[in-house]
């Protein structure tokens, strides 16, 4: 079964010139943010920013693509969709891992939000601020093998 990407609109009372510095920021908090890949990049122009993202419980991670709209009022919308790198989520448990990194994404761009233009230009963020969900994928991969030892071992006992 096929599940729709999760998806998420969220409109600011920020100037988008400063929203997309601090989205070109983002992989100095959100350490699983993979900028290495030939899938991660940076359109200023359009801006639309798409970022490979590691998950462990995904079959080669994730993509984030945030896209930035100036609003009428001044005010900057953000849209964050979350694909699979390769097919679709099949699962409860995929779509659960990729809305965890979508609220990573959110609360780490709160963060660099905050942050005024010079504090930005230098920011280099210490051991604290920095965030990862690979602990949350390393749960249900734990989990998943604990299932299917118990089941094995079940079976074993049932013939």
């Amino acid at each position: 079964m096929r599940i729709a990407n999760p998806t998420k609109s969220v409109t600011i009372d920020a100037d988008i010139e400063h929203v997309k510095r601090c989205v070109k920021q983002l992989h100095k908090i959100y350490v699983d943010i993979d900028m290495e890949s030939p899938e991660t990049t940076e359109d200023d122009l359009m801006g639309i920013y798409t970022y490979r993202i590691r998950e462990l419980g995904i079959n080669f991670g994730v993509r984030a693509i945030i896209s930035l709209s100036q609003e009428i009022n001044g005010q900057t919308k953000i849209d964050l969709e979350m694909q699979r790198i390769i097919g679709s989520y099949d699962s409860g448990t995929e779509v659960q891992l990729a809305n965890r990194h979508m609220l990573t994404i959110f609360q780490s761009l709160s963060k660099l939000l905050q942050k005024g233009e010079e504090e930005l230009k230098n920011f280099t963020p210490t051991e604290e601020e920095k965030v990862s969900n690979e602990g949350g994928a390393f749960f249900y991969v734990t989990f998943f093998i604990a299932v299917i030892v118990i089941s094995i071992a079940f079976l074993s006992k049932c013939q």
